[in-house]
């Protein structure tokens, strides 16, 4: 991996004295130019990321386990709670709250579907074969429908309370595996970004003149801009203690002739 030399980073002091000493429509206009250059260095950054593949593999893995681990059971029984900016239709905002009736329904439909079951095929049973009942055909569908709606309560507590279980198994046996790979994507992460960062600095030591905070994010990937930023801007920190360090030596060595004279 290239490193930067004592040349380049007075190639970047000089830039960012440069920039500082514009006017600040030129500033926004050169601003506007690495703005440019900093998506194609994402590009590139994102691309060495997804073309390893054992970054692709713990990307995959942290991904699984965040999204299997914020599952939360509450979520899933929300009712309407009112809303905002109701006279707009473009911004209306709809909120919603934990039902915890619906919630409990759910776990009943879930603990008593067979016993539930059983009780309702014998009523439609019984009704389809009686020969004189008024409206027989609506009840029949109210019963169906009424046994059609517990299933589907049942069914769907049923799914929750695997995912539940899966986010438990998650958090016992593969939580340390994920903390592990957080930390080594990120070490390999920053080894890209700074592979980028240290080349494009050698060409358009301009991209430091300023601090970055821009956030790109490539469909969703870990690759997100914020390691570019941190790199570019460690780079810049580093460049500009060099400029604050060499004026202080100036002026101490100016007081120094003074006392001399």
């Amino acid at each position: 991996m290239q490193k930067l030399t004592k040349q380049d980073f007075a190639t970047i002091k000089k830039a960012i004295i440069d920039f500082n000493s514009l006017d600040e429509p030129e500033q926004v206009i050169l601003k506007t130019q690495i703005d440019d250059i900093w998506w194609k260095l994402y590009n590139e950054y994102a691309t060495l990321c997804k073309k390893d593949s054992i970054w692709i593999k713990m990307y995959d893995y942290i991904k699984d386990y965040e999204l299997v681990t914020n599952f939360n059971m509450k979520e899933h029984f929300r009712k309407y709670a009112g809303s905002f900016n109701f006279e707009d239709p473009e911004f209306k905002n709809q909120i919603f709250e934990y039902d915890p009736e619906l919630h409990m329904q759910s776990i009943r439909a879930y603990k008593g579907i067979n016993t539930y079951k059983q009780n309702m095929d014998e009523k439609i049973n019984k009704l389809s074969h009686k020969k004189l009942v008024f409206n027989k055909g609506a009840k029949l569908r109210n019963l169906r429908n009424q046994l059609r709606d517990q299933e589907e309560l049942a069914e769907n507590y049923a799914k929750l309370k695997n995912q539940e279980a899966l986010k438990d198994d998650y958090l016992l046996n593969r939580t340390q595996t994920y903390e592990t790979y957080k930390a080594e994507i990120q070490k390999l992460s920053e080894q890209y970004a700074n592979t980028v960062i240290t080349k494009e600095l050698k060409n358009s030591p301009g991209i430091a003149c300023y601090e970055h905070d821009a956030y790109i994010s490539n469909n969703g990937y870990y690759a997100d801009s914020s390691i570019l930023n941190e790199v570019c801007n460690n780079i810049r920190h580093q460049a500009m203690n060099m400029i604050v360090t060499a004026h202080e030596a100036k002026h101490e060595s100016k007081g120094n002739d003074d006392l001399i004279i």
